[in-house]
């Protein structure tokens, strides 16, 4: 019999924190699950980290790639094993709280529910000790949401919010139903910013998502993790910003959307132009990402000419204002 929820663990030089991780979903208090782990050709004690745990702990199906995938293409490789009939994601330096798993799945019950998301702290490297919340419990303040109290909203209500650039729900942080990843999975043109755009393509459904107030997940905040290494080089800006493209483009071919997200569309659209045609690319952007890049932005049309004017009224303006 199928578990309801694979927890996906894609793992690559992990073994300092694995340990931890496994912890946090082998005490949760909700128990019908399988935990699927892929290690992505480690070169540290990852694999047999996770070796060790398959005699302990039977709920634990480990796998491991021939070569190394990259971080995206390892995602997909553990949803290919998954059997769950619900999906989560945990990375491999991260944990979750006891409740997280009972929270998401009593949050599924409806069958228009498209997903469902709880709130994270951000946490030392060390210890796990939380110093911060995350961005998106401003973004909810800012917009009249109280990230406080659960509250289950239409899709197009979250991505409104979610399409001017807040990411709203960590990654590892939601819960979907497999059947929607089997659609489609993550986008490997992206990066890091994969996360982003399945969040942003769930809110792009019919439907409802619920917003739960618990903290589910400790993020660590490693030096020298992806993340951490997409921030540095400055790719994580400009994926986020073809992906933010990407997504408001299908979006607008399926429903009418406010004046807020289609300027900002423009705004979007505008930058990516000027700075693609710069030498800062070539500068900034390693050459495979360029080609993924460009990949997914020939699928993106340019915004309307009323948007534009308005976005070139506002720059200049605010150009005068300067002056």
């Amino acid at each position: 019999m199928n578990p309801t929820v694979s927890v996906l663990l894609p793992a690559y030089n992990a073994a300092r924190f694995i340990d931890q991780t496994i912890e946090s979903v082998v005490g949760q208090t909700f128990s019908d699950w399988e935990l699927v782990a892929v290690d992505d050709v480690s070169s540290d004690a990852t694999f047999e980290r996770l070796q060790d745990w398959t005699l302990r702990e039977p709920r634990l199906r480990l796998f491991r790639n021939e070569t190394n995938r990259g971080m995206t293409a390892n995602w997909n490789r553990c949803l290919e094993e998954a059997r769950g009939t619900y999906i989560v994601k945990l990375d491999a330096d991260d944990a979750f709280r006891p409740k997280t798993l009972e929270v998401l799945v009593n949050a599924m019950s409806a069958d228009d529910i498209v997903g469902a998301g709880v709130r994270t702290l951000r946490c030392t490297e060390a210890d796990l000790e939380p110093f911060d919340g995350q961005p998106a419990d401003d973004a909810m303040i800012n917009a009249g949401f109280n990230p406080y109290e659960d509250q289950t909203r239409g899709c197009d209500r979250w991505y409104n919010l979610a399409a001017l650039g807040n990411q709203l729900w960590h990654s590892c942080g939601y819960i979907v139903r497999r059947e929607f990843l089997q659609r489609r999975a993550f986008d490997e043109r992206f990066g890091c910013c994969s996360d982003t755009e399945m969040i942003l393509r769930m809110l792009e459904c019919e439907g409802r998502f619920v917003h739960n107030a618990y903290v589910g997940v400790l993020y660590r905040q490693v030096q020298g993790s992806i993340s951490h290494q997409f921030q540095a080089n400055n790719w994580r800006t400009w994926e986020g910003c073809v992906v933010l493209l990407l997504s408001i483009s299908r979006a607008h071919r399926a429903r009418l959307l406010p004046r807020s997200v289609m300027t900002r569309y423009a705004q979007l659209w505008n930058r990516w132009r000027h700075f693609r045609g710069s030498a800062e690319f070539e500068k900034v952007i390693p050459p495979a990402i360029r080609e993924r890049l460009d990949s997914a932005m020939s699928e993106v049309p340019p915004p309307p000419w009323t948007d534009r004017a308005i976005c070139r009224a506002r720059q200049t303006a605010s150009r005068l204002l300067r002056g």
